[in-house]
């Protein structure tokens, strides 16, 4: 298990991208809990995997994850 991006949102609160064998997930953090947010998928994980291969720093965790979900509703409609 490996964290693979955080984004901090305040005292002891942050979602973190969590890479646990081929899963990577989603996670709200705080002081009390940790919650699974999501999976995602290979898709949406794909920056941080790619970024993992290769050591470079990902983007911006809110960018990734602002246009993963930009994809999903685009593939909703």
């Amino acid at each position: 298990m490996r964290v693979v991006d955080r984004l901090m949102l305040g005292q002891n609160k942050m979602v973190a991208v969590v890479r646990v064998g081929e899963r990577w997930l989603l996670l709200g953090v705080t002081g009390e809990n940790i919650t699974m947010l999501a999976e995602l998928t290979e898709e949406q994980a794909s920056c941080w995997k790619n970024c993992a291969e290769t050591d470079k720093k990902p983007p911006k965790f809110a960018d990734v994850i602002a246009a993963a979900l930009h994809r999903d509703n685009q593939n909703r409609k």
